[in-house]
């Protein structure tokens, strides 16, 4: 119901990311290494995740189901801590030999603040 229509969105996206989603996640961002990063998710990342999404499949709200069901899985629950880790990588190549062995690693990622360790623990597919 907060979804706005897609010929709405797509008048104001252009300035909505620079004035609203950039300076959010910039601020929700934390760098891990020269090409990982971590993103706290909130309802307002989120909101935009979903735009862009019925932005790019040129969709709107209505017909928008399996995306945003897709992304409220993301959305933090009560005292929940929700990060989406990513890796950029130019060369497909070399994602593609570091993606093989990452695979499985959710079990081990964590987050360590003040000795107290926090383990990921992966979406559903």
């Amino acid at each position: 119901e907060d979804l706005w229509p897609l010929q709405e969105y797509n008048k104001v996206h252009t300035e909505l990311a620079k004035t609203q989603k950039i300076p959010m996640k910039t601020l929700r961002r934390i760098e891990l290494g020269p090409s990982a990063s971590i993103l706290f998710m909130n309802y307002d990342i989120i909101w935009f995740q979903i735009q862009d999404m019925m932005r790019i499949y040129k969709k709107d709200p209505a017909d928008s189901d399996e995306i945003i069901s897709d992304f409220q899985r993301l959305l933090p629950q009560g005292g929940e801590l929700v990060g989406c880790l990513s890796f950029e990588i130019e060369s497909k190549r070399a994602r593609e030999l570091f993606l093989e062995r990452m695979a499985g690693s959710e079990a081990n990622t964590f987050i360590e603040y003040r000795g107290e360790r926090v383990f990921g623990a992966p979406l559903d597919p």
